[in-house]
């Protein structure tokens, strides 16, 4: 059977948490300063100030960076739910297609004449039962014979054809244009044969 298609979830990465990254610009300013004053006989004092400034703009520039990403990520994954949701509307409109129909005819085994038609949709209908055979449960038709089931489609589409046939008024210039079999290609073979014929 065809199926819907179905997506998965676009990964969605989380958002930064902004407590932590000004913590860390803390303890970035905390430890340039320390630093400064530590190294302070060592180093100049302008060159302290410019490594501090200069860490300051990469915890910028790192905290820039992590907001892109979360806002790219959840970009993407709106376009990506917006396609998802596309691709299914476009698979459900090409499923939901509406057939219109001229006449249309409903052939079965036990629907040979209009009254039988009409006996098998009351509501009082009871379904026939059952009979066991080797095959297994079965319901078998009295006008259809034959000892495999293939041998029975046969028979029974023949059947099928010949009542469609009998149905048909003469004065109607309706043919089948499409035809819904359910059933082995085998049938399908016979019941256009006959077809053919009548």
């Amino acid at each position: 059977m065809n199926t819907a298609p179905e997506f998965a979830a676009y990964p969605v990465a989380p958002a930064p948490v902004y407590s932590r990254w000004l913590a860390w610009a803390v303890a970035l300013l905390v430890l340039s300063g320390s630093a400064g004053v530590a190294l302070g006989s060592f180093i100049e004092p302008r060159t302290a100030v410019v490594g501090g400034a200069l860490a300051v703009l990469v915890w910028l520039l790192a905290l820039l960076l992590r907001v892109l990403y979360v806002r790219f990520n959840r970009h993407n994954a709106l376009c990506y739910a917006e396609a998802a949701q596309q691709a299914g509307e476009v698979w459900w409109k090409r499923h939901r297609e509406k057939v219109a129909l001229v006449e249309s005819v409903l052939l079965g085994a036990t629907c040979s004449t209009s009254q039988h038609g009409r006996r098998l949709f009351s509501p009082d209908h009871q379904p026939p039962a059952p009979a066991k055979t080797d095959e297994g449960q079965t319901l078998r038709l009295g006008q259809v014979f034959g000892k495999e089931v293939a041998e029975r489609e046969r028979n029974l589409a023949i059947l099928l054809a010949l009542q469609w046939q009998q149905q048909r008024t003469e004065d109607s210039a309706v043919e089948p244009l499409r035809c819904y079999w359910q059933g082995s290609m085998a049938a399908w073979q016979a019941f256009v044969e006959q077809m053919a014929r009548c």
